[in-house]
């Protein structure tokens, strides 16, 4: 959120477009490198953000007792929900009432002082709300404090150093802020690992295990090095930013009107958007071992698509997105997806039950428009405009509503939530699997329990909806426990486990390129599926296709999903040999997490006091197990990004595929055809039936959702991890992990499966159109629609 909150900056604030003048040294604006950025420059930045960090880290760890207060207070507080509900009350009062009264057109000098009072007001309230959660979530406090320190460098920005170039600003916020992240982390080090500093003991102490949670005192000990991680974040965040805002004729300053601005602006925006929907699939990856970890990463994805998409609409605007895009190819690509009807059925699906409830806000809006501007509220836009009772903004999205091709959007919906199922059943039973495995194989011998782990390892990898993380998991339990049982030494079976997951995995990248993608390396349909004639997969190919140890390639292999980039590197005939070459740095990545798991089943046999030292080596495993996957897929984006734009001019010729002019020949016939059934399937042609069949199934797709993914009071699942046993759960049957909300979700997604199944087969019963006969059947369906 931070690091959105650095790159959504208004610049000036006057009401005329800012424009961004040259640096303050007089020249003109440059090209600027780390080395050219002004030490001044930097040392102010520092300088106004240094104190929050230091007291942040002071007052949120256990290096001084107020620390430890501090959160025993918060968790006392979030015990109240008195006190959270009425300042969250408060916040959404003050927000809907802003809403309601247009505070945001405020024109006046008078009005924009209220509605930034107002901003700040429901701002605090939130935060005080949030704040509440802390027993919950103990890094909530931090994750504050932290988003304070970047409001500190928006405000720098917006007065004081207005008049600095975008680029030079945001690379001396980079460095400011990496410097303040290796300090951090250097503190901690010598706190956490050395008597230096007095904290190699503090943490455990039994009276504060007895005031709080065990993940808050985790939070307590590690709380500089989140910091670290956080503003680590931030530096890189601005270093792209700085990077993709060096205007191409250095003579010229940025204006942040220009469609250069704009591109750069989107290119840190799909940076975020590949960062979160890889968040949500480490998320997945991880529910297996750990749910706070898991939970704490799902709530970074959604942050980071929520605050993508405000800053889209609300800072950039769409109207100065879409004129962008004519000229860059990326920008392209992401409102093809935006607009996609998967990315809609999607949307749908999540916010189906706030729809009577921004109904009725909508009704309250248009009725206070018209108590204080009168009549003017009612005017229609343009002709045919929808309803009178809502807002002119509302009317114009029913429109579009009525403008999309509603039948496909819903069968989107459905599709979305069964595949979200899946992937959920999926995984929580391969944890199950892999606990029995677990258990079963203990008496085996080393050897033995190797090959059982190598044989259902590739197993594994082999299944599209299963993830490498689990494999890796269960090699750190299983391996580690029989080397303890047998009288070996711990580091022996960690590294043992490690060779293990590293051999699987390359052995699964070879079997899943040779054996499922090379048998279709000429299959037209199969290329059409994954769009070899797309710019971005050429920008792919061209990544993967370069020899050697390239970051691009590196990040791409071992930070994407398993399976479908191996399976992918197959059909596109890129060489074995270089794609494992390109592989062999996953070791880097699979070390973590196997001693993520591997210290967590060392903590399971130890003594209570010895038990809490492995369990937070463990947590810090598991941290930088996530934080590597983040930075590999964020590298990923930014790499495919960066070819996207080096190779604009030539995309036709441009790492064509053999088979390109079959496949773009297929695509031309298969749009034709798409054409047509998505004439026959409009809306006012479909029958009844199957209207009210698409709304139900979409319906509870999205009931299914929120049982699943969304906190409830009733946990879908029993708590299961891969070190749990057989015994845990009831009469030993695995359908017993499934508590009554998950077997409501369960049926939602059938009823889903069954909707999207049966449109299917409608659609494929229209058949093909050709021509006149065509027309004449749909004037004949229309008749029948409305005799």
């Amino acid at each position: 959120q931070g690091a959105h909150l650095l790159m959504f900056r208004r610049g000036s604030t006057t009401n005329s477009a800012p424009v961004i003048a040259p640096a303050t040294t007089g020249g003109p604006s440059m090209k600027a490198g780390f080395g050219e950025v002004s030490p001044y420059l930097v040392c102010s930045i520092l300088a106004a953000v240094s104190p929050l960090a230091i007291a942040l880290a002071l007052l949120t760890s256990d290096l001084l007792p107020v620390g430890s207060s501090i959160y025993v207070y918060l968790d006392a507080a979030g015990k109240d929900p008195v006190g959270l509900h009425a300042t969250a009350a408060s916040g959404c009062l003050l927000l809907v009432a802003g809403y309601l009264f247009d505070a945001h057109k405020w024109t006046s000098d008078f009005g924009r002082q209220a509605f930034r009072f107002l901003a700040a007001a429901i701002g605090a309230l939130f935060m005080i709300s949030v704040l509440h959660l802390t027993e919950q979530a103990p890094s909530l406090p931090i994750i504050c404090g932290m988003s304070l320190n970047v409001l500190v460098v928006v405000a720098l920005r917006s007065t004081v150093l207005r008049h600095r170039a975008v680029e030079e600003f945001s690379l001396a916020v980079s460095l400011a802020f990496g410097f303040l992240s290796a300090c951090l982390f250097v503190f901690w080090v010598l706190w956490a690992f050395t008597p230096l500093l007095g904290g190699l003991h503090s943490p455990w102490s039994p009276e504060l295990m007895a005031k709080v949670n065990p993940l808050t005192v985790f939070v307590l000990w590690c709380s500089p090095f989140i910091q670290a991680v956080g503003y680590s974040v931030v530096a890189v965040f601005a270093m792209l930013r700085g990077k993709v805002h060096i205007p191409e004729n250095p003579d010229e300053p940025l204006d942040e009107n220009s469609t250069m601005y704009v591109k750069g602006e989107l290119k840190l925006i799909l940076i975020g958007l590949g960062f979160s929907l890889m968040a949500a699939w480490i998320a997945a990856s991880l529910a297996a071992q750990d749910s706070h970890l898991s939970l704490t990463v799902q709530r970074l994805a959604v942050a980071m698509i929520t605050g993508g998409a405000l800053y889209l609409v609300g800072s950039v605007g769409l109207e100065r997105v879409i004129k962008a895009a004519k000229d860059s190819e990326s920008v392209k690509i992401c409102l093809g997806i935006c607009q996609s009807c998967w990315v809609k059925g999607t949307f749908l699906m999540v916010f189906w039950p706030l729809l009577p409830f921004v109904l009725l806000l909508e009704f309250v809006h248009q009725q206070v428009r018209i108590c204080t501007l009168g009549s003017s509220a009612m005017d229609p836009t343009e002709e045919g405009d929808g309803p009178m009772w809502l807002p002119e903004e509302s009317r114009k999205f029913l429109r579009e509503v009525r403008e999309t091709h509603k039948a496909q959007v819903l069968s989107a919906s459905c599709w979305v939530g069964v595949i979200t199922c899946t992937f959920i059943m999926v995984g929580r039973f391969v944890t199950v699997f892999l606990a029995f495995v677990a258990e079963y194989s203990a008496v085996l011998s080393m050897g033995s329990i190797l090959a059982v782990l190598f044989a259902v390892g590739l197993l594994l990898f082999l299944l599209p909806p299963v993830p490498g993380v689990p494999v890796y998991l269960a090699a750190g339990i299983i391996v580690t426990q029989r080397s303890l049982a047998s009288g070996s030494s711990f580091s022996r079976g960690c590294l043992i486990a490690i060779g293990l997951s590293f051999v699987t995995k390359l052995t699964a990248t070879a079997l899943q390129q040779k054996m499922i993608g090379a048998p279709f390396a000429n299959s037209v349909a199969i290329k059409r599926m994954i769009g070899v004639h797309t710019p971005a997969m050429k920008a792919v190919r061209h990544i993967l296709g370069k020899p050697g140890l390239e970051m691009g390639k590196v990040a791409v292999l071992v930070g994407g999903p398993d399976w479908p980039t191996s399976v992918l590197t197959g059909i596109l005939g890129l060489p074995l040999g270089e794609m494992l070459v390109g592989t062999t740095p996953v070791i880097i990545l699979v070390a973590p997490i196997v001693l993520t798991s591997a210290y967590a089943q060392r903590a399971a046999l130890e003594t209570a006091e010895a038990a809490k030292v492995s369990t937070y080596i463990a947590n810090i495993w598991g941290m930088v197990s996530v934080l590597l996957l983040l930075l590999g897929n964020t590298s990923f984006v930014f790499h495919m990004q960066t070819v996207l734009e080096r190779h604009k001019d030539d995309l036709d010729t441009f790492e064509k595929d053999p088979q390109e002019e079959l496949v773009l020949a297929s695509v031309k016939e298969t749009e034709a055809e798409e054409e047509y059934i998505l004439k026959r399937t409009t809306w006012r042609f479909l029958p009844g039936w199957l209207q009210m069949l698409l709304y139900f199934g979409s319906f509870c797709s999205s009931g299914m959702l929120h049982l699943l993914v969304f906190p409830l009071p009733w946990e879908p699942f029993q708590v299961f991890t891969l070190r749990s046993r057989m015994s845990d759960l009831p009469g030993r049957n695995p359908l017993s992990l499934i508590n009554a909300t998950g077997w409501m979700a369960f049926n939602m997604c059938c009823i889903s499966l069954i909707a999207a199944v049966i449109f299917l087969f409608y659609r494929r019963s229209l058949g093909h159109g050709d021509g006149k006969a065509d027309e004449k059947d749909e004037r004949s369906a229309l008749l029948q629609k409305n005799p």
